[in-house]
């Protein structure tokens, strides 16, 4: 094997491997929930945003932080996420 050979080989063997690892990636995506297809809603996330700051200061050991890690979680879980604090 002459040593063009052998890099036309490496480079098919990375290419293959490069593919390979595209499927993985894109069949791991697909078992988030929403998918790597979830689209952004602005206008849900601007709610989300108010309600947060609706909480006041959300200092660690505050009832309002109390209030936005129980709403976290509980979103998150609505999502089909496993949430844990």
């Amino acid at each position: 094997m002459t040593l063009q050979q052998a890099g036309r080989t490496l480079m098919t063997l990375l290419a293959l491997a490069l593919v390979g690892l595209s499927a993985w990636c894109a069949m791991k995506l697909s078992e988030f929930p929403g998918g790597a297809a979830g689209k952004f809603d602005g206008q849900r996330a601007l709610r989300d945003v108010q309600y947060q700051t609706s909480l006041g200061a959300r200092t660690a050991g505050s009832p309002a932080h109390d209030q936005i890690v129980a709403w976290m979680r509980a979103e998150l879980e609505s999502a089909g996420w496993q949430a844990e604090v």
